[in-house]
């Protein structure tokens, strides 16, 4: 957690979801012109916030706020960002002081 991020395996959080529709989605939005954060009408992401809510306090005492994006990263040779937080509020109101 000291460096902005965590990993799971498998075993350790069994998913009610199926990562691969959600990506499948995610891809046909994007393919027909539509924003991936459409994906949110779905009900597959809001399992998957569901689940890692309890993950997310345990790690860093916060709850989530739903302000959720959906991106499309190109494969094979796309890539997304660093881990980072954003806000328009200092101090960020949804996380504790750094």
């Amino acid at each position: 957690i000291a460096d902005g991020y965590f990993v799971l395996d498998a075993d350790q959080l069994p998913w009610d979801i199926n990562f691969g529709n959600i990506a499948a989605g995610i891809t046909a939005l994007t393919n027909h012109g539509w924003h991936p954060s459409y994906i949110m009408i779905y009900d597959q992401p809001w399992m998957l916030a569901h689940q890692l809510s309890e993950v997310l306090f345990q790690a860093t005492g916060n709850r989530p706020n739903f302000d959720w994006l959906a991106w499309y990263i190109k494969p094979p040779d796309g890539a997304g960002f660093p881990p980072h937080r954003d806000s328009d509020v200092a101090p960020p109101r949804s996380w504790h002081a750094d």
